[in-house]
C-alpha cells in the first residue's frame, strides 16, 4: 500500500495555512496532500471534487479526510454516505492532529482513530 492522501477540507484560507506551516517544518510539502475549500457558499464545485476523490480512493491509494468544523459548509460537502472503506473523515482538525497524519500515513490500518487521538491530545491548558 502507498501513502494515504490527506486532503484538508476546511474553510477558505485554513488548509492552506496548515499546509503552509507544514512546508516550512519539512522544508517542503509533502506529496498527495492538498486543500480544499469551497468557493463562496456555492458546493457545487467542491462535491464534484470529493466525489471523484472518493470514488478513486483504494488499497493502493486510500483518503483521509482532515476537516475542520463538522457541520459547517466544507464539511457539508461530503456526500451523507459512500460504500469505500478506504476513506475516512475525522473532523477537529488542527496542526498536530495534521502533522501526526503525515507522519503516520502510511499504516492505514487505524490511521483515523491516530489522528484523531493525536489532535486531542495536543488540546491542553496552561497550568
Amino acid at each position: 500500500m502507498s501513502l494515504a492522501q490527506v486532503a484538508l477540507l476546511t474553510h477558505a484560507g485554513f488548509g492552506e495555512a496548515l499546509l503552509d506551516v507544514v512546508e516550512h517544518i519539512y522544508g517542503d510539502r509533502p506529496a498527495a496532500v492538498f486543500a480544499l475549500s469551497p468557493a463562496g457558499d456555492d458546493l457545487t464545485s467542491l462535491r464534484a471534487r470529493l466525489q471523484e476523490l472518493i470514488d478513486a480512493a483504494g488499497s493502493e491509494r486510500p483518503l483521509l479526510i482532515l476537516c475542520d468544523i463538522r457541520g459547517a459548509s466544507p464539511a457539508n460537502a461530503l456526500p451523507e454516505t459512500w460504500a469505500n472503506p478506504w476513506v475516512r473523515v475525522v473532523y477537529g482538525l488542527n496542526l498536530p492532529m495534521l502533522l501526526r497524519a503525515l507522519s503516520r500515513r502510511e499504516h492505514w490500518e487505524g490511521l483515523p482513530e491516530l489522528v484523531a487521538e493525536g489532535g486531542r491530545a495536543a488540546i491542553q491548558g496552561h497550568p
